[in-house]
């Protein structure tokens, strides 16, 4: 079984910039007031919840399966000066098979993580609102070696319908993060993973519940 030390990152939250009085923003603001202090990004008028529940794909060997719900207020510190910022976000378990082998299993109750946020992976910053139906988030998957993975990746999700089902439109874009990433050094010495990504780039999941 390989090792992952890191677990795939579709990040949800926003970096923005915080002080001693907090006001609450709607998500879809964030650009009109990303320097504001102590500010609450709230899903007042609830963005998120064309995405959450479980999606689904299937194609010849490929099977993916997701599950989105929104999770509130959350606190985190960030910059020198460590501000406390609060944001909603899009909370993420997925479990991925090729050739009916599993490859990841991100839902509970599996050794691979917890519920909880820190451990689920889904963890970091930086989304971008593109529209009222589109996510602009940054991507990972776990290394399959002791170090990090080079790669990384930007990953669009747009909530569609054909017909009247509801969908998931998943596109990808790749680069390289370079061989020198700080925070990810290899203490073993060993290099970075170089491997490709192997859930699809381009997949239209389908809502299950």
């Amino acid at each position: 079984m390989n090792h992952f030390r890191n677990l795939i990152i579709i990040t949800f939250l926003f970096n923005v910039n915080v002080s001693n009085s907090q006001s609450t923003i709607p998500i879809e603001n964030i650009a009109f007031h990303i320097k504001e202090n102590n500010v609450y990004f709230k899903d007042v008028n609830g963005l998120f919840n064309k995405f959450l529940g479980s999606w689904e794909y299937t194609s010849g060997p490929y099977y993916f399966k997701m599950t989105l719900t929104k999770k509130e207020q959350y606190q985190y510190a960030i910059g020198i000066r460590k501000s406390i910022q609060y944001t909603d976000y899009i909370d993420c378990h997925y479990i991925y098979k090729y050739n009916g082998i599993t490859i990841y299993n991100f839902y509970p109750n599996n050794n691979l993580l917890t519920s909880n946020f820190s451990q689920s992976g889904i963890n970091g910053y930086d989304y971008v609102i593109m529209n009222n139906n589109k996510l602009l988030l940054n991507y990972d998957e776990p290394s399959q070696t002791s170090c990090y993975r080079r790669k990384g990746g930007r990953l669009e999700i747009e909530h569609t319908y054909i017909g009247q089902t509801p969908k998931l439109i998943w596109t990808r874009t790749d680069y390289d993060k370079g061989l020198q990433v700080k925070g990810f050094e290899c203490q073993d010495g060993s290099l970075p993973d170089t491997s490709d990504f192997q859930i699809p780039a381009n997949m239209v999941l389908t809502k299950v519940n």
